[in-house]
């Protein structure tokens, strides 16, 4: 059941991905005028970071499946 974890981590990976693209991608040159980066792109990039984690941890552990 690893694999199928992992390939679920994957999508949200994707689909996180693309919800960036579409959401915040056209609006980043607004944020040269604050002095931080907005809240949604911040957790956009916390949840790339956390899955592909999970992504990376549920492929090492793939070997020790029974």
């Amino acid at each position: 059941w690893f694999f199928r974890l992992k390939l679920v981590f994957v999508a949200v990976s994707g689909i996180n991905a693309l919800y960036y693209q579409i959401v915040y991608f056209p609006k980043m040159a607004a944020w040269d005028s604050s002095s931080d980066v907005p809240l949604g792109p911040r957790v956009v990039a916390a949840v790339s970071l956390l899955s592909w984690a999970c992504v990376i941890a549920l492929g090492r552990t793939m070997a020790y499946e029974l």
